[in-house]
């Protein structure tokens, strides 16, 4: 996420960026690294549950980029549909 960003919660990555998880690289973006986003443009988060493992996880985040972003990851645990309606029984 870019800091101070005019756009509000708006995700995007840095420009040229190279994400690795555990050693294996992981596509970030889906434009080319020397593109901007525009006003209205949003950058999705990759999807990296195959890359990685139970208990301690290395994520590597490069760019060439002089704006200064941070970097947050989402941890999820897969629960069933039982488990979501009646949350009370978990």
């Amino acid at each position: 996420m870019l800091l101070n960003d005019k756009v509000p919660f708006r995700m995007q990555w840095p420009q040229y960026t190279e994400l690795q998880v555990n050693g294996v690289a992981v596509r970030a973006i889906n434009r080319p690294g020397s593109q901007l986003l525009g006003a209205n443009g949003r950058d999705d988060g990759p999807i990296i549950t195959h890359c990685t493992r139970d208990g301690t996880n290395e994520i590597s985040l490069t760019g060439c980029d002089s704006r200064i972003f941070c970097l947050g990851v989402r941890i999820v645990r897969r629960r069933t549909v039982q488990q979501v309606t009646a949350p009370h029984l978990n």
